[in-house]
């Protein structure tokens, strides 16, 4: 992790220099595996963060330390919504929105809007070819 750290930091660097912007995309559990600061150096050394929150009905919860540190160094933040079908890559059930659509999506979006309003958040789906999967059936 701690290399990780070090290359995002050189990258992000780079990215300034270049006037590129970087979103650096993370899973939820950084923080809950015993990497609390190297996730707030993460999400220092970008200008947005993504994160995979692949966990129903607890997405709020499993945000809380990103939001907290993406409002200390004022980053925006996009959480990402898994919509494979349940099976794919071993997805579970908890893990994907497949079977509620886009309407499950937005409901749990605006959900997190409402607990974290003063941070700037957006939704990601992952992936466009699941998503017009949903739209094919």
């Amino acid at each position: 992790m701690l290399e990780y750290v070090k290359v995002t930091k050189e990258i992000y660097t780079f990215c300034k220099e270049e006037k590129l912007k970087l979103i650096l995309c993370i899973p939820y559990y950084y923080d809950t595996l015993g990497f609390p600061s190297e996730l707030e150096e993460l999400i220092d050394q970008c200008d947005e963060i993504a994160i995979m929150n692949y966990y129903k009905k607890k997405e709020a919860k499993h945000i809380e330390n990103e939001v907290f540190y993406a409002k200390k160094h004022r980053k925006k933040i996009s959480v990402i919504y898994e919509l494979k079908k349940v099976g794919t890559h071993s997805l579970k059930e908890i893990n994907t929105y497949a079977n509620e659509g886009m309407e499950g999506v937005e409901k749990s979006f605006e959900k997190l809007e409402s607990i974290y309003e003063d941070v700037p958040l957006s939704y990601a789906i992952h992936d466009a070819k699941a998503w017009k999967g949903l739209n094919d059936e």
